[in-house]
């Protein structure tokens, strides 16, 4: 920024837009390996529990995959007043 020496803008290139799409959620990954460590009855019963969850919520044709939404990320941020 040339106002101000301390901000820096960084911009994501289609390498590493590509490694990032391949690269799995931290939290997802952990709680994969975790399930992957359960017994199949007690998988199959936490499967159950939330199916069942979610026909009660009437949600089972939502797509709930996980969502980050930080905004734009080729825009420098507005400046605030």
């Amino acid at each position: 920024d040339a106002e101000d020496g301390r901000r820096i803008f960084v911009t994501l290139t289609s390498a590493g837009a590509r490694a990032l799409e391949a690269s799995p959620d931290p939290l997802q990954q952990s709680f994969q390996e975790r399930f992957e460590r359960l017994e199949n009855w007690e998988q199959a019963s936490i499967i159950a529990s939330l199916e069942r969850v979610a026909s009660l919520l009437k949600a089972e044709n939502i797509d709930a995959g996980p969502v980050l939404d930080i905004g734009a990320l080729n825009e420098p941020p507005k400046s605030v007043d």
